[in-house]
């Protein structure tokens, strides 16, 4: 399965040094240019990491869905989801955003988030508790959360 990134995913585990997450969850992990120019404008540890070996970088500034996309999103967030509907194949799209998350649906396409990666990572026994990453995704890594999620997340974690 393809696996692409919008900015917040990536830049969420990579502040808090857990980017090795997603390679270990998926191998390979796609993004657009737009996603390497937020990562690039960041004051903090993001600077580089779109230079990470197993990040692929994709052009989709021809894509016809891009300009409607544009309308209503952030660059990162258009041009993941843009890439995801030019796959022909099974992809899934790794997008936190709300507004980007209900536009991905509205394409059908497949999707997780931070979250959802915390919790493969559990099942697939990278992690042994998500606790604590959950804390610094929180607290350090930048992604809001609100006490119902948070505990929502850990219950199906069952911790």
């Amino acid at each position: 399965m393809l696996v692409i990134s919008n900015t917040t995913p990536l830049s969420c585990f990579a502040r808090i040094g857990r980017a090795d997450l997603l390679h270990s969850l998926y191998g390979e992990v796609h993004i657009p240019t737009a996603v390497v120019e937020e990562l690039s404008r960041a004051r903090d540890r993001l600077k580089e990491v779109h230079l990470l070996p197993w990040l692929r970088v994709h052009d989709v500034s021809d894509s016809v869905l891009l300009p409607q996309l544009m309308v209503e999103l952030d660059p990162g967030e258009a041009e993941a989801i843009a890439l995801a509907t030019s796959q022909h194949s099974d992809c899934l799209l790794l997008i936190d955003d709300q507004a980007g998350r209900r536009m991905a649906l509205s394409l059908r396409l497949k999707l997780s988030g931070s979250l959802g990666v915390l919790l493969a990572a559990k099942r697939r026994g990278l992690l042994l508790t998500i606790k604590t990453t959950l804390i610094e995704l929180r607290d350090q890594g930048g992604l809001w959360l609100d006490e119902r999620i948070y505990r929502s997340v850990l219950s199906a974690a069952g911790e």
